[in-house]
Parts: structure tokens; sequence; C-alpha cells
């Protein structure tokens, strides 16, 4: 073979492994998926609605209240409504909100939650709609049916649970978002649990932070309360802080709010020595059976909000890492205008 011939051979491959890559976003917070998303779309890797494998321990499905309107202006370009949503992300957005927001957008069409056995949830497959109040409205609902007049922008999905190493057949585009939690999960409020305090202690810890929230109820035996919720920089949760009045005696309560029953109910899975591969394989084998690679793979680290173990993450996310390796070709790659290209890039498999 002439030595033309082979250069040619070999540039033809270079260019086809590039072609095969796929974009590989790793984010903090599940909420900044949707920036990833529509990076993606902007730089052409997701060109209409697609499937989302949802590899979580939660299902992320909020809904969230937002200050403008989510969809956005109809004349809005693509680089503008993700600059927008990216300041709803890091202002209006919750962790939780991840689902609702990108059917919304149009960037996903279908979901498949793609959960780890150690959670219990069963197989199934059901129809939802959603839509804002008012259409492009500020509050979104989710139900089997939503009135037309009510919601005018409703939009369909299909939604499928499955175990993560049993999952369906995909023959459309799709995205592979997976959350480090489903392989190594905390219940970052299991040992919340409120407390009475002195009263130097309540002071301590109102000026170690900003009060963003206060309100006061007084019940009918003249117990009245005052209650503060504070942010303290470099916590990921508001405290609580009351200060109660019954029959003329004061008293402390410090807590966290609006915590409902998610102290026992929220997941918490602590994995064994070997699970996090062996999970993985099963993720990897199922992921593999369909005919196309995924349009771009998110991997959300969750350890800033305590869902996976601060000590944990490095380790479980270079496993994930390496799994994928082994059934994609990826290139690491950071949002559009935020100066991460250069320390985010993670060159393609040779």
């Amino acid at each position: 073979m002439s030595p033309r011939r082979v250069l040619l051979l070999l540039v033809a491959f270079g260019l086809t492994a590039c072609a095969a890559s796929r974009p590989l976003y790793v984010i903090e917070e599940h909420d900044e998926m949707i920036v990833a998303l529509l990076a993606a779309r902007e730089e052409g890797h997701l060109t209409g609605p697609a499937t989302l494998i949802h590899v979580d321990a939660h299902e992320d499905f909020g809904l969230p209240e937002l200050d403008e309107s989510l969809p956005g202006p109809a004349d809005e370009s693509a680089a503008d409504q993700r600059r927008r949503l990216e300041r709803l992300v890091r202002s209006g957005l919750a962790v939780d909100d991840v689902i609702v927001p990108a059917v919304m957008l149009g960037l996903v069409d279908e979901v498949v939650w793609a959960v780890p056995r150690w959670l219990g949830e069963a197989s199934r497959e059901t129809g939802v709609e959603i839509g804002s109040r008012g259409g492009r409205g500020r509050i979104f609902a989710r139900g089997e049916r939503l009135d037309e007049i009510v919601y005018p922008d409703r939009v369909g999905l299909r939604m499928v649970v499955r175990p993560l190493d049993d999952l369906p057949h995909i023959e459309g585009p799709w995205v592979l978002g997976i959350d480090l939690d489903a392989f190594e999960c905390r219940n970052p409020h299991r040992d919340h649990v409120d407390r009475d305090a002195t009263e130097e202690e309540a002071r301590r810890l109102l000026d170690s932070g900003e009060i963003v929230a206060r309100g006061e109820t007084e019940e009918e035996d003249d117990v009245r309360t005052v209650s503060m919720l504070v942010s303290i920089p470099g916590e990921p949760w508001l405290r609580r802080v009351d200060r109660v009045e019954d029959a003329g005696a004061v008293r402390y309560v410090i807590g966290w709010p609006c915590l409902g029953e998610s102290r026992d109910t929220l997941p918490h899975h602590e994995a064994a020595p070997g699970e996090w591969d062996r999970r993985l394989r099963g993720l990897v084998a199922s992921l593999a059976r369909n005919p196309e690679p995924p349009a771009l793979i998110v991997i959300c680290r969750s350890a800033g909000t305590g869902f996976v173990p601060a000590d944990r993450v490095e380790a479980l996310q270079t496993a994930v890492l390496r799994a994928l390796d082994t059934f994609v070709r990826t290139r690491r790659t950071g949002y559009p205008d935020r100066g991460q290209e250069e320390t985010l890039v993670r060159e393609p498999k040779s």
C-alpha cells in the first residue's frame, strides 16, 4: 500500500473517531442539567426532543415556580435562551426540578427512569401531562389530564420506570443522564432534627448568616412563635431558628425548614465493596443494546447537596467514566462562554 493511501486511511479513521465521539458534561447539581442540554442543542448535538435515560435514586419530577416564563419569547435565540436559563438555574430551580423544564423547553419528550434495584421501585409505564398555569406561565402542574383552558401549553410525556440493568430498547435519539447517587446515596436530612437551644446559640447562628425569611404564628393557648430562616455561607441547606413565647417564658429551637417526611423517606444506600462495578456493568450492558450511542452524556456529582458523600465522589466518578469508556467514545466539554473548555476537555478514546 502506498504511503499516500496509508495517510488517507489514517485521516479518514481519525475523522470517523472524532465524529463518533459524544459530548460529556460533568455538573455538580442536577438542576444544571438544563443548561447542559441547552448548550448541547446550541452546539448541534441535540437536534430535537430526545428520550432521557435518567439514572438516579430520585425521580426529580419537581414542579418549579419561576419568576418568569420558562419558554421565553418566540424570537429568542438559542444562545439568549441558554443564558437566561443559566440565571434561572442559579435563582429559581431546585435540584429536583429537572424533568419538567426539559419537557417544557422541547428538549425531552420521553423519560426512562433507570432505578437501582436497591431502591425497590416497581417497573411501570405512565402517561403524564405537564403545563403552566395560564400558558407560558410561572407555576407548573403535572397530572394525567390537565384542563385545556387553564393549561393551554400542556405537553404529553411518556414515563417508563425500569431497573438500570434492564432498560427498554431506544430507537430514536437519546440522552444519558447519570446521577452518581444511583450507586452511592445518602439522605442528607436523616440526622437533621430540631433541638432546643440557648439564646446565645440562637443569636450566634443568626449572626453567622443572613435572615432570608421571617414568619410569625400564634396558637390559641397563647403560644407565639417567630420563625427565621437563615442562609449560612458554605452550607447547602437553610437553617431555622424559632423564638417561642409560651406563658411568658421564652425558649429557642434550632432546626431545618420544610423537611416533612424527608428525614425518613429519602433514599439512603451505602454500597458494599465491589457493588459499584457490578451495577455499572449491568447498566452498560443494558445501554449497549441500543442501536445508536447517546447524543450526549451528563454526569451529576450531587456532592454539594450531600446526596453523594464528599469523600467518595471522586472515586465514584472515575468508576463511572471508566465504565462508559467500554461502550461509547466521549469528549468531555464545558458550557459555552463559561471558560471551562480548557479545563474540562477529555479527549476521545483512541
